[in-house]
């Protein structure tokens, strides 16, 4: 037996008077505690985690959430921004103007 921290699940409140957090839920059921303002969340891409929350009652919100770069994909990125921090940013010309 492990003198360590320990976690145990508890599915009725009547079995842990001390106040055990309960096991958890999808986000779309009404019992989810943690994150009751996520409408959706899905894989975008495989490690990109897309989740749609629910902002100011009736506008959504949508994050993205992409795994870290190595050290040598940062390296890489940075040499991109680097290149192109020289352009200037301006609006196409289009014939409205």
């Amino acid at each position: 037996m492990s003198d360590g921290a320990t976690l145990r699940i508890v599915d009725e409140p009547d079995d842990d008077p001390g106040g055990a957090i309960p096991a958890p839920v999808p986000p779309g059921d009404p019992e989810a505690w943690y994150a009751p303002d996520v409408r959706a969340q899905y894989e975008a891409a495989p490690g990109v985690v897309a989740t749609v929350r629910e902002r100011d009652g009736r506008r959504f919100g949508y994050d993205v959430r992409e795994p870290p770069l190595s050290p040598a994909d940062e390296r890489a990125l940075d040499r991109v921004r680097d290149r192109f921090s020289a352009v200037r940013h301006r609006r196409p010309l289009t014939r409205v103007g």
